[in-house]
């Protein structure tokens, strides 16, 4: 069986494999007619170059013997092998868009233009191959779960920098099995070597249906609470925009710009919320150069998987927020991990100084950040809120400003949740409310 699927792909190889076929088979004919003339010794059996191939997955079933006949001796017969399993149905004929990468150690790497890096698998056995600025096919061979791609014959074109192709293109030589996720296709890679993520053509990211809590489609207090949350607390108007995107711009003085598309929460006509499509979010950074979502995202899942009771005493200060702060969270408190409908984050009180000034309540913020279930979606709420603990204005600034801060943070980790406006618990059960269509429960 492995032989069968060897031939499959050998016959789509171009160059020299193929000549060696034609060259052996004449040998062949030229043996069997000076065989007729007189005996010759056998030649040595020829060396094929290997192509890559399938691991056997079926074993061919023993034929009971038959019992000899009192007729003239038949040659002996081969047994077929057995057939292998069909591929998915699914597999063939779409243009699998590349997504992301993830290594061995799960580190994912974005895609910055899946378009750019497209596989098909044709009818014929071939698979037509798009690596950025160059294009061209290759042998496959699969099964129902199997996968062997051969090497591709590409254009050599020199692709712009920061182009993913190399890593495409090795990756693809490396795939040994393949899995459907819904409509996104998985290439895994041997030895436990990580996987590919594919999407079909024209299915970017798309928003997600939300509903409850900050993003709840009513501003009607009664609306609210029938749907767990109750909006009258807070006494003022929500409203959910889903925003375009926009490009990368590092030319502001202030932290770089840019989003994907995405939904904006308003609350009293300022923004207080978004969600975002986290890793075409990393993905437009990365495009022009710029770590740092790709950063602060690993920093949130650092904080997730670490789970410390106060992540800002044990050095994690400042804490990772998007989008990028215009300034450094200096002041962490009442740090909390907390579930919604669909994932989980957490919360904290805080303020973006770009400064060493004193802190004043206008200053004051209501952090939350979390992650969807299924890793789709990043929601950030960024509130503002009131304390009893922080003056109305700025005081005087303190010689010792590192003392001042941690001062002021322990005084906030001991005061009352009714101590901020609005009350910590009621900001927690409007997070805790947030629905986004599609997660599937707690991290």
């Amino acid at each position: 069986m492995t032989s069968d699927i060897a031939r499959r792909i050998d016959h789509h190889t171009t160059g020299g494999v193929s000549m060696r076929k034609t060259f052996w088979l004449l040998a062949v004919v030229a043996l069997i007619a000076s065989a007729c003339a007189a005996p010759q010794p056998t030649p040595p059996p020829a060396t094929v170059e290997a192509a890559p191939t399938l691991p056997a997955v079926v074993q061919s079933t023993p034929v009971e013997p038959v019992p000899a006949q009192p007729t003239s001796p038949l040659p002996p017969q081969t047994e077929p092998s057995a057939p292998l399993p069909a591929p998915a149905p699914q597999l063939i004929g779409p243009t699998w868009e590349w997504t992301e990468a993830t290594d061995a150690a799960g580190q994912i790497t974005a895609v910055v233009q899946p378009s750019n890096y497209t596989v098909q698998f044709n009818l014929d056995g071939t698979a037509s191959i798009k690596a950025d600025c160059n294009g061209g096919s290759a042998a496959y061979a699969a099964t129902d779960t199997q996968l062997v791609i051969g090497p591709a014959a590409l254009t050599l074109m020199a692709c712009p920098p920061g182009s993913q192709d190399t890593l495409f293109t090795a990756a693809l030589q490396d795939i040994r099995s393949y899995a459907f996720d819904g409509s996104q296709l998985i290439l895994t890679r041997q030895n436990n070597g990580g996987h590919l993520k594919f999407r079909p053509p024209g299915s970017a990211t798309a928003l997600p249906v939300v509903s409850g809590g900050m993003v709840a489609p009513s501003t009607d207090p009664a609306a609210a609470a029938a749907s767990g949350i109750d909006f009258s607390a807070l006494g003022g108007e929500v409203e959910v925009r889903q925003m375009p995107a926009t490009p990368y711009d590092n030319s502001q003085p202030t932290s770089p710009q840019g989003k994907p598309a995405h939904i904006v929460i308003v609350f009293e006509g300022e923004e207080v919320g978004y969600i975002f499509p986290i890793q075409e979010y990393i993905a437009l950074f990365q495009q022009a150069g710029d770590e740092t979502i790709q950063q602060i995202f690993a920093g949130f899942q650092q904080i997730m998987v670490a789970r410390q009771t106060n992540p800002a005493a044990a050095g994690q200060a400042p804490m990772p927020v998007l989008p990028p702060l215009s300034g450094v969270n200096d002041l962490v408190c009442q740090f909390k991990y907390l579930d919604f409908n669909g994932g989980n984050g957490y919360r904290f009180i805080g303020r973006a100084a770009q400064d060493t000034s004193p802190v004043d309540s206008s200053q004051l913020r209501y952090y939350f950040q979390g992650l969807t279930a299924d890793g789709q979606y990043f929601v950030s709420v960024i509130m503002p809120v009131a304390a009893k603990f922080v003056p109305d204005t700025a005081g005087e600034l303190p010689a010792d400003y590192d003392k001042y801060i941690a001062d002021l943070a322990a005084q906030c980790n001991t005061a009352p949740e009714a101590d901020v406006t609005p009350p910590l618990n009621v900001l927690d059960q409007i997070m805790q409310g947030i629905n986004v269509a599609g997660a599937a429960g707690p991290i």
